[in-house]
């Protein structure tokens, strides 16, 4: 299913940029990869919000697998007890992994991260917040060096760096402080 959003059409494997005045405190400054999107709802997980629990304090043998930084990601809202594997090979777009699988060597990855919980909306929330103006879609870029938007080594600048590659005006919202009202 497509949603548009200024003229954009949303689909899986695209990005969601909040704007830098989106005010939930769960979504603020983050960048989320919609891994699916349909008629029922939408699932995706926040790319740039490693959190400081390395993979081996809780799951040892993925540690190998795991793409730098080896840490949990903070993948949203929904389930934070639960883990979320994206992974993949090449620069097809990434899904959801097995962990099993990849613990057990059925599943060869070229790149993983693992998330807890995950950022989900109901059938036509999506929808909503799109008309809102809450996010910006933007498409993925997939590269090698570091400069992959999905397993960025330097997360934490995601937010930033795809915002200024976004056509003007939207590419100055990279620029706008933290905190607005202070500014």
């Amino acid at each position: 299913m497509e949603l548009r959003s200024n003229g954009e059409r949303v689909r899986a494997g695209q990005l969601l940029l909040a704007r830098p005045d989106m005010v939930d405190p769960n979504f603020a400054r983050t960048v989320v990869y919609l891994i699916e999107h349909d008629e029922n709802g939408s699932l995706g997980v926040v790319l740039n919000r490693p959190m400081g629990v390395a993979v081996s304090a809780h799951l040892e043998a993925l540690e190998p697998a795991v793409s730098y930084p080896v840490v949990f990601f903070e993948g949203g809202p929904v389930a934070p007890g639960t883990v979320v594997g994206l992974g993949g090979s090449g620069y097809s777009p990434p899904g959801l992994v097995d962990l099993d699988a990849v613990v057990s060597g059925d599943v060869q990855l070229e790149f993983l991260r693992l998330y807890a919980g995950y950022a989900g909306w109901a059938a036509g929330q999506l929808q909503e917040e799109l008309a809102s103006g809450s996010w910006i879609v933007a498409a993925a870029q997939r590269r090698s060096l570091g400069a992959d938007d999905l397993f960025s080594p330097r997360p934490e600048e995601l937010w930033r760096r795809v915002l200024s590659r976004q056509p003007s005006p939207i590419a100055r919202m990279a620029l706008y402080p933290e905190d607005l009202i202070a500014n």
